[in-house]
């Protein structure tokens, strides 16, 4: 239990002088004080006459957005931006459908980037944006966040998976922005991104 002994340093108190000028105010007794080391109560503090005003919007939304941490993505360009590359991939050979996507086009090929470990020199997000079409593979798990990455991206997720049901599939028709691959045509990835028709590609865009 926290008692006033921790609060008070040892004092001499011989008379009630001495006990005034060492013991502090929040160790003496409010009602059974004796009259003779009566003390002055403190004053409280003046209520303030300003009154308190809300931050304007526009000084909570700078607030907001201009934390050290804060690192908001660039808006993905318009279609008519230029996207130099057919498709890009960078990820780890988690899983036999990415083993084989890296056995078959890691560092083979200048339209389909495909790498297992980014350079330093180059950013993920920039290279999706740059891209046509994103891979998006299975790894151990059936679903992947690429396909949410792509889309926000305006790059094509083309999806490489075998047994995945795609999410809201009920209701999203997915063929009309995104590619399926069939696993066994990895290594016609090319071959295939290559022949869908630029109106085609348009339509795959919002």
């Amino acid at each position: 239990m926290f008692t006033i002994s921790h609060l008070t340093n040892p004092v001499d108190c011989g008379n009630a002088n001495n006990c005034r000028a060492h013991t502090p105010r929040e160790a003496m007794p409010n009602s059974t004080t004796h009259p003779s080391e009566s003390y002055a109560m403190p004053t409280p503090p003046k209520a303030s006459t300003h009154r308190k005003t809300s931050p304007s919007p526009k000084s909570t939304s700078t607030a907001a957005t201009s934390t050290p941490n804060s690192s908001p993505r660039p808006p993905p360009p318009r279609p008519a931006a230029p996207r130099p590359h057919l498709a890009f991939f960078a990820g780890g050979a988690r899983g036999p459908i990415r083993s084989s996507v890296l056995r078959h086009w890691k560092d083979l090929d200048t339209d389909i980037r495909v790498y297992e470990y980014l350079p330093e020199n180059l950013d993920y997000y920039t290279l999706m944006l740059e891209s046509k079409f994103c891979l998006c593979p299975s790894g151990y798990e059936v679903a992947t966040p690429r396909t949410v990455e792509a889309i926000y991206a305006e790059c094509v997720p083309v999806i490489l998976s075998e047994n995945y049901v795609l999410p809201f599939s009920d209701v999203l028709r997915w063929e009309e922005f995104s590619v399926a691959v069939e696993v066994s045509d990895i290594g016609r990835l090319k071959e295939i991104l290559m022949g869908v028709g630029e109106e085609k590609y348009l339509r795959f865009l919002p």
